[in-house]
């Protein structure tokens, strides 16, 4: 048994077409020869087939570019065209026509008939009207909204739905789909058999692929078909065989085994077959379960099972395997689940668990090495409630740590979280109240445990005007800690009190301006914004060195911290300042379309005094200096399809560049992608087994996809690390893609997270409509390539 990828994108013709099922039967090819050029024109335009040279702009825009054709639908003229078929009337006319006494009308000639969207033409009609029987012959064109069916000969029965018609061959125009049969017998409105059905998603002259079958059976209303002795031939060679086949004829799923997929990894172990079999275990329950093989490590299961109700959906993962390599069992399991319930209640589970720390690396098969390189799972459960003025938030969170180098974290079992904030009007006091109360634990003995409550109460005075803003904004920012006197504060540094707390006023003013005028720039108009801003932000000075840091870190600098009342993460440390942030960004935004084509911004912060709070292990460490770096951003928006990002921060008092980021995109409707990344980071060197290395980092990280030719594309990324001179990875692939079928290899390579080398070979095939295998290609680039999804949904009318 199998399963075949369906396609239906159309909603059903009327009854009166005996062949809609046809159009989502089994696969095939017609193989007509074609004498000449012109003979083949003629065949292809009788399947309404249009080659892209002879398409207009409307029909090329919503052609895929690896296409070189397309099935283009005629517009309907029939007056009643849209409405009911079994209501609409009966609209027929010939060259010549007469009615015999039996109450039969015969019609001869360029025979027209229409009703509704359904129309047919043939050399010659003989229609019954007591019986309600309709016979045509030659040159039969039937066609249906979205449906195109020629044949010799049809005897249909006009009340009942049902009929044959011999040598038939159709075209379903939104799937990209043509197919033939001997015959076509529709024995009720939803029960339609083809005998000799053949289906494919090529072009009228291309054998690439097709499915052929003795018998086919479609039953619309439970949604699958039937097959007897079905054939896949490749380039009309036949390479699967079924002796019995279903699949699904509309988007229902059906169970059955799934294309096998192959790849080769040297981190897995050579060669990698899986074998997957799709079980549809309800409505909505199902269920893939995979066996898979490894060369040098056996067999393993895996399963994923996944249920959608209608608050929640839930994902259940997990595999085994006895690691002739490793010489030990190995396994991974996951649950991922996440909904709404009644009353804005929001809810997610996560949770991923391996038996030992090369799980990911050795066995997680074609994905990114992002993944490869991961350091932690996370074990969390949420749940959060958004009200108008509160949002309430409860999450119990650990990790497992995989990676030698990196320590043990903190459990938060749990963690409540609750902000409270009144409408922001102008002329009117906002009220604020930030709450949270954490329990940390760690196995640690080196590291505190205990619980953490954080309080921080206040009131804003906003005044809006159409000329800028002024906040002002007063709180009380209050920590306690209730700690357990068995596990040190920090290493070597036993917990002298178990009750720590500190409880610090805060005060800031937040104003800006905004200025516009208008401005002209090639021949277009613009409005131009300058919006200085100035933010003095004071809070008051504690030593909390008797505190633990639970969660605690710097946050990465950047403009948009020079507004911000923290320079902290978490609430372990209340940080003092007193200090003035002035920034200024401009913007210059298109008076016809909105957008924003510049924006730059450039701020520093200057310090009123030293800041004494630090997170350091040593925190009598005091900051001294009198102004921060100076930061700014400047993105342009160069054309529709080409934008840049660029960032830096300036150390004024060393006149030295400490960090700089660059990035550019561009891409094109007809799938062209290009990124270029640069980062730079100075940080100075550290000491390894007494000797100094330069830490600073400088990056290069470039991603393109690059068509070729219709069909033939490139795809790749590269990322290089300048400092230690050496690849941190990279990603090469090569593509075809048709409307028929599509294929692509790609190789990766770079560093895992033992910064061993880690390469792989994966392939990946499609028949357009029939399915495929996928052995995580897809994975990997849309990990390494951005805009690669949005590339992805060019692959479809």
């Amino acid at each position: 048994m199998a399963v075949i990828k369906p396609v239906n994108r159309l909603s059903p013709p009327s009854p009166l077409s005996l062949l809609l099922a046809v159009a989502t039967s089994g696969l095939g090819m017609f193989g007509t020869a074609i004498a000449d050029d012109e003979t083949e024109r003629a065949y292809n335009r009788s399947l309404d087939w249009y080659p892209v040279e002879e398409m207009s702009p409307q029909q090329l825009e919503i052609t895929p570019a690896f296409c070189e054709g397309a099935y283009v639908e005629p517009v309907n003229t029939n007056p009643e065209a849209g409405e009911d078929p079994n209501t609409a009337p009966l609209r027929a006319s010939a060259d010549n026509s007469e009615i015999t006494k039996n109450q039969r009308a015969r019609l001869f000639g360029n025979v027209s008939l229409a009703k509704g969207d359904l129309l047919l033409q043939a050399d010659e009609a003989t229609y019954d009207s007591e019986t309600g029987q309709l016979h045509a012959e030659g040159n039969i064109e039937l066609r249906d909204r979205g449906l195109l069916v020629l044949g010799n000969s049809a005897q249909v029965d006009v009340e009942a739905g049902t009929g044959t018609l011999d040598d038939a061959q159709y075209v379903f125009h939104g799937a990209h789909a043509r197919g033939s049969a001997d015959q076509v017998e529709r024995e009720s409105k939803t029960i339609v058999k083809l005998r000799n059905g053949a289906y494919t998603h090529c072009a009228p002259n291309s054998q690439a692929w097709r499915l052929t079958a003795d018998e086919i059976e479609l039953d619309q209303e439970t949604g699958y078909g039937k097959a007897t002795h079905a054939k896949l031939r490749v380039a009309d060679v036949p390479i699967f065989y079924w002796p019995y086949l279903t699949f699904p004829v509309d988007n229902r799923r059906r169970s059955g085994l799934l294309f096998p997929s192959m790849s080769a990894s040297s981190s897995s172990g050579g060669l990698d077959l899986s074998v997957p079999f799709y079980w549809n275990i309800a409505p909505d329950w199902d269920a893939t379960i995979a066996a898979r093989y490894i060369a040098a490590r056996g067999l393993a299961a895996e399963v994923e099972a996944r249920h959608l109700n209608r608050y929640s959906s839930w994902v259940v993962a997990g595999s085994w395997i006895d690691d002739k390599e490793y010489d030990d069992s190995r396994w991974f399991y996951a649950v991922n689940e996440g909904g709404i319930l009644p009353g804005w209640w929001f809810h997610r589970i996560n949770y991923t668990e391996v038996s030992d720390k090369d799980y990911l690396s050795d066995l997680s098969g074609a994905t990114s090495l992002e993944i490869k390189r991961s350091t932690s799972l996370e074990q969390s459960a949420f749940i959060a409630k958004a009200g108008r003025y509160y949002n309430f938030s409860a999450q119990f969170v650990q990790y497992q740590v995989i990676d030698d180098f990196v320590a043990e974290q903190y459990r938060r079992l749990p963690q409540l979280f609750l902000s409270v904030s009144t409408d922001n009007l102008s002329f009117r006091p906002t009220w604020l109240l930030k709450a949270q109360l954490t329990q940390f634990d760690i196995d640690n003995t080196n590291r505190a445990i205990g619980s953490r409550i954080y309080l921080e109460p206040g009131v804003s005075f906003p005044i809006y005007r159409r000329w800028g803003y002024i906040t002002p904004t007063v709180k009380l920012k209050s920590v306690h800690y209730d700690l357990n006197d068995d596990h040190d504060l920090l290493p070597g540094q036993p917990v002298e009190d178990e009750r720590p707390a500190a409880t610090l006023p805060m005060a800031s003013l937040d104003a800006g301006l905004y200025f516009e005028r208008p401005s002209q720039w090639f021949e277009q108009s613009f409005t131009n914004t300058l919006e200085p801003r100035i933010y003095y932000l004071y809070n008051k000075f504690e030593d909390q060195t008797d505190q633990p840091l639970f969660d605690t870190g710097f946050t990465t600098f950047d403009y948009n911290q020079l507004f911000r009342e923290s320079r902290f993460t978490g609430y372990d440390r209340i940080p003092d300042a007193n200090q003035l942030s002035i920034g200024v960004t401009s913007r210059l935004i298109q008076d016809s379309s909105g957008t924003e084509t510049l924006w730059a911004s450039l701020g520093q912060i200057f310090y009123f005094s030293d800041r004494k709070v630090n997170i350091l292990e040593s925190n009598n460490i005091i900051d001294t200096s009198d102004s921060s770096q100076l930061a700014g951003e400047l993105g342009y928006q160069w054309t529709r399809n080409l934008r840049s990002y660029v960032s830096t921060l300036y150390e004024t008092g060393d006149n030295q560049l400490n960090q700089a980021g660059a990035r550019f995109r561009y891409n094109t409707d007809r799938g062209m992608v290009l990124n270029l990344g640069y980062n730079y980071r100075r940080q100075g060197d550290i000491t390894i087994n007494g000797i100094d290395v330069d830490n600073t980092i400088r990056q290069t990280d470039v991603s393109a996809i690059i068509p070729l030719r219709r069909h033939w594309a490139l795809l790749g990324r590269y990322n290089y690390d300048h400092t230690n001179t050496r690849t941190l990875g990279q990603v090469f692939g090569i593509e075809y893609n048709s409307c028929c079928w599509k294929a692509r290899l790609a190789y990766q390579k770079g560093l895992d997270s033992s910064l061993e080398t880690d390469r792989g070979i994966y392939f990946q095939i499609e028949m357009k409509g029939l399915g495929g295998t996928d052995t995580g290609v897809k994975s990997v680039l849309e990990d390494s390539i951005v805009g690669f999804e949005e590339y992805e949904e060019r692959d479809h009318f």
